[in-house]
C-alpha cells in the first residue's frame, strides 16, 4: 500500500541508540508513513532489534545486507519505498513527537521540498544547542543552493539531508541515487542533484523537527580535516556539486560561489596537510591536478588572495 511518507533509516552497529530512534518514529502524531530499515551488515545486536520492531508494527520493513556503506543502504531503500515523500533519518538520532506533522503541514501546491530546523543532543540525550532564530521562507531551487554557499539565515539549517522531506517522484523520475564510492559528502551531492532538477518551490522553516546526536564515533567526527583518502573524496564531491550546478542552472553568482567553495576547501586542506604532514607528495600532486582540471590556477590564486586579504 502507498503512504504519504517513507522514512529511510540505514542501520549499522547502533544497538545503543536504535530503540530510541525507532520509538521516536513510532510515537509520531502523523501516522501515514512507512519505515524502511536497512541493516548494513551490523555485527552487534542492531539487526535483531530491526526484526523485533518489524514484528511489532507492519509499517516497518527490514532488509539485511552485507556491509556496503550508508549510500548502498539508502539506495536499496529507495528501490523499495511506497511513499509520496521521503525522509532520511540516521539510526542514532531522534525525532520530536510532532515532527512529521510539522513537515507535512508545510506542504502545499508547487512545493518540491520542505526543510525545517534541528537541535543537537549529547550521547546521553541531553540538549546541547537550540537556535532560537525564527524564519519561514519560500525559495526557488537557485535560492536554496545559494544558501548552501552564502547562508541567507544565521546558522542556516538548509545544508543537511535529514531535516527535510523530498518528493519521491523527482528522485525516481530522474533516477537519482547516492554515490556509493563517496564515504563523506555523498548526502550533499545527492541533495544538490535533487535541487538542480526541481521545477517547483521549497519551503524553509526554523521549526525544529530533528534531534541530531553528537556521536564522537561517527564518520564526520573521525575522518579528520587534513588530507587523507576520505577528505580527497569529499573534495571530489564538492567538484561534482559545482559541475551539477553549472549544468542545470544559469545563475552566474551561484556558479561562481560553488567554484570558489572548491578552491577554498582545497587551500585550507593543503594548509592543514602541510602543518601535520600526513600526506605524500604524490597524493598532494594528484589532488592539485584534480582541482586545476576543474578550476584554473588563476581562479584558485584569486580565491587564496581573497582569503589572505580577509585574514589581514
Amino acid at each position: 500500500m502507498n503512504c504519504k511518507i517513507s522514512i529511510i533509516v540505514p542501520v549499522y552497529n547502533v544497538d545503543n541508540y536504535l530503540r530510541l530512534c525507532l520509538n521516536s518514529i513510532l510515537i509520531q502524531t502523523f501516522a501515514d508513513f512507512e519505515v524502511i530499515l536497512v541493516d548494513d551488515g551490523s555485527t552487534d545486536g542492531s539487526g535483531a532489534i530491526c526484526d523485533e520492531y518489524s514484528a511489532k508494527d507492519e509499517r516497518i520493513k527490514v532488509f539485511h545486507k552485507e556491509n556496503g556503506g550508508v549510500s548502498s543502504a539508502r539506495n536499496l531503500a529507495l528501490d523499495c519505498i511506497k511513499g509520496e515523500w521521503v525522509f532520511f533519518c540516521d539510526a542514532d538520532d531522534m525525532l520530536f513527537e510532532n515532527s512529521l506533522e510539522v513537515l507535512v503541514g508545510l506542504i502545499s501546491d508547487g512545493i518540491d521540498s520542505v526543510c525545517c530546523g534541528y537541535v543537537k543532543i549529547s550521547e546521553s540525550n541531553e540538549l546541547l544547542s537550540y537556535d532560537t532564530s525564527e524564519f519561514s521562507e519560500l525559495l526557488s531551487s537557485s535560492d536554496v543552493l545559494m544558501d548552501f554557499y552564502q547562508p541567507l539565515f544565521s546558522k542556516s539549517k538548509n545544508i543537511y539531508l535529514w531535516n527535510r522531506l523530498l518528493k519521491v517522484s523527482i528522485i525516481s523520475g530522474n533516477k537519482l541515487r547516492f554515490r556509493e564510492d563517496l564515504p563523506i559528502k555523498e548526502d550533499g551531492l545527492f541533495l544538490v542533484q535533487y535541487l538542480c532538477r526541481c521545477k517547483g518551490k521549497h519551503k524553509l522553516s526554523s521549526i525544529p523537527v530533528y534531534k541530531y546526536r553528537i556521536n564522537l564515533t561517527s564518520v564526520m567526527n573521525t575522518y579528520g580535516k587534513s588530507l587523507n583518502s576520505k577528505t580527497i573524496l569529499g573534495l571530489s564531491a564538492g567538484i561534482e556539486c559545482s559541475k551539477e550546478i553549472q549544468q542545470y542552472t544559469d545563475n552566474v553568482l551561484l556558479i561562481k560561489l560553488s567554484r570558489e567553495f572548491v578552491a577554498k576547501r582545497f587551500f585550507y586542506l593543503l594548509l592543514k596537510t602541510i602543518k601535520v604532514r600526513n600526506a605524500s607528495f604524490q597524493e598532494v600532486l594528484q589532488v592539485t591536478k584534480d582541482v586545476l582540471m576543474f578550476i584554473s590556477a588563476k581562479d584558485v590564486l584569486s580565491v587564496i588572495c581573497k582569503i589572505i586579504k580577509k585574514k589581514k
